[in-house]
């Protein structure tokens, strides 16, 4: 799909204005569910995803009446309506019961179109014929529950049924005239954005005609929230950013004529556990329809040396300092790594994390190639391909390379660029794998806590050769303090522009380094509340987890008395 194409606008391209939904409450409940209302789907909550409106036991007559208010005082409304069963699973009862419902509603205000929310293990012949005979009077949309395609997910939330099912289920109502929209719930438990883009593949391949997506909302009270607290690190939560790019992805995989109903949900905060979003739902639609449309639009920002950076609006920073951005790369990476003099002598392996705009690779790309020995290695790692595209308006050619295959290989060296989650290939990395420099330049640790946590730099002590280094820009004391106890010696390198200065930290000591960590700064980072680094066992915890994990230890270490600040012992 290369455009956007929304359920409202082909509604009022057919009708020639808006077909307002009515939510229609028809107290059923579904077939995973206890008699006594417990049980379900574990992302579920307890009122089944009910409309406010509906939270008394109103019947189906105020129901109506109820909805006609509402959308009448909130969007000036007119008939006719869409009847939208919404609330647990609209076709889980007997057949009569159903067609005494739905008539009693359809019978109560001119509506044009129905709307059901259902379940594809709730769609038994005699259900799918009643539903066939409704659309010969109006525009039936059956809302399907897919959620995803993979059954290892749908048996750990509980859902029920397997994605066969569904399968069956769309084919059916399609050869019924039944025009179909899957439900799909993006960052579900153990799921990646590339587990998202494979069930984006297998819905292509079959008869849908639109789609309603939804973020993982964990929401208080639910089986869900319960795993949350106790196993964090099974959940991808998605930010605003992160949703937005795997979206994208999805949507363009599906075919041209799907329709969008929906592009994501949203929950009164005092009611979700997580995402906690910045964006408001409609922010988030009109930042998406840009992303999606412009996906390339990012402006060069020039620098004070001439050369060029860019505005990150995820991270909402700048990729370099204003002062220059070539020049920071140089004294911040190249020349304090003495890259140069190291590779007259042996054959170098250096792993960039975060390539961003690119400078940090290219100059030590370009700076191998002098190199009197061949075989030197470059891995650099990037999460958001889309910085290519910025990168490739600075760097030209070899930007456009590097995007097509990966690869660039130049005399004496290669460049290796890795998209996806940083901690994903440093997890992969041997022990052995002798790594001579690390340039660890993501964004800032407080708003991209993934890449600073302790754990992170373990696994960077671990695969470095005894003689390594890691360079950073960040002097943060989360910073110092993980590095200090990973095992790394710190040094400080030179400020560049306005900037503090930044570290070098060696796995063997250097004694003779100009410039050390203070003692001062080595005792707030490991001695103080300032200083409480990031965990992230398993590397898998998303920024919000880091934060709430992060504030909860400097809680329990403020009881126990540990101080904000370091205070050295006056002398007696």
């Amino acid at each position: 799909m290369k455009s956007l194409h929304f359920f409202h606008d082909a509604l009022i391209t057919k009708y020639g204005h808006p077909l307002h939904r009515i939510p229609i409450n028809l107290y059923l409940s579904c077939p995973n569910r206890d008699a006594d209302g417990h049980g379900g789907c574990t992302f579920c909550s307890e009122n089944g995803a009910r409309a406010q409106h509906l939270r008394r036991h109103l019947d189906l007559k105020a129901q109506v009446a109820a909805g006609i208010e509402y959308v009448q005082k909130r969007y000036h409304a007119k008939p006719p309506y869409l009847a939208y069963f919404q609330a647990y699973t609209n076709t889980y009862g007997s057949l009569e019961a159903l067609r005494q419902n739905y008539e009693e509603v359809l019978s109560l205000t001119p509506f044009a179109g129905i709307m059901i929310g259902t379940r594809p293990d709730c769609l038994p012949e005699a259900v799918l014929d009643y539903l066939q005979e409704l659309n010969q009077k109006y525009d039936v949309w059956v809302e399907l529950g897919v959620q995803t395609a993979h059954n290892r997910t749908l048996e750990k939330i509980n859902r029920g049924h397997t994605f066969e099912c569904s399968q069956i289920a769309i084919e059916k109502l399609h050869a019924r005239g039944i025009k179909v929209a899957v439900h799909l719930i993006l960052g579900l438990p153990e799921e990646t954005p590339e587990d998202c883009v494979k069930t984006a593949e297998a819905l292509a391949k079959l008869p849908i005609d639109g789609v309603k997506f939804h973020q993982l909302m964990v929401l208080h009270k639910t089986p869900m929230a319960s795993l949350f607290h106790t196993r964090p690190e099974v959940f991808h939560i998605m930010n605003e950013y992160v949703y937005a790019e795997t979206l994208a992805r999805m949507i363009r995989i599906l075919p041209e004529n799907i329709l969008i109903l929906r592009l994501n949900a949203d929950a009164p905060s005092e009611n979700c556990v997580a995402p906690h979003w910045w964006m408001k739902k409609g922010q988030f639609i009109s930042y998406f329809t840009r992303y999606f449309e412009q996906p390339q639009s990012a402006e060069l920002i020039p620098t004070e040396d001439g050369s060029f950076t860019a505005y990150h609006p995820h991270f909402r920073q700048h990729f370099h300092t204003l002062a220059g951005a070539r020049h920071e790369t140089e004294h911040r990476f190249i020349l304090p790594s003495e890259i140069l003099q190291r590779a007259q002598v042996k054959k170098l392996r250096i792993l960039d994390i975060g390539f961003g705009l690119g400078y940090n690779a290219l100059c030590a790309l370009d700076a191998l190639t002098q190199s009197p020995l061949s075989g030197h290695r470059i891995d650099t790692l990037e999460f958001d391909q889309r910085v290519l595209s910025i990168a490739e308006k600075i760097h030209g050619d070899k930007i456009a390379q590097l995007a097509q295959s990966q690869t660039i290989t130049m005399p004496n060296v290669s460049l290796h660029l890795h998209i996806g989650d940083a901690r994903d290939n440093v997890k992969k990395l041997p022990v052995d794998a002798n790594i001579d420099i690390v340039f660890l330049d993501p964004f800032s640790p407080d708003v991209n806590p993934e890449l600073w946590s302790y754990d992170f730099f373990r696994k960077l002590y671990n695969a470095m050769d005894d003689d390594g280094c890691l360079l950073t820009y960040s002097v943060a004391f989360p910073v110092i303090g993980g590095l200090l106890r990973a095992g790394f010696h710190l040094y400080h390198t030179d400020a560049v522009g306005n900037k503090k200065p930044g570290l070098i930290a060696y796995k063997k000591a250097h004694p003779e380094h100009p410039k050390p960590l203070r003692e001062k700064d080595k005792n707030i980072a490991c001695h103080s509340l300032a200083g409480v680094v990031y965990r992230d066992p398993h590397l898998t915890l998303n920024t919000d987890a880091l934060r709430n994990r992060r504030t909860h230890t400097v809680e329990r270490l403020k009881k126990r008395g540990v101080p904000k600040w370091f205070i050295s012992t006056p002398r007696a």
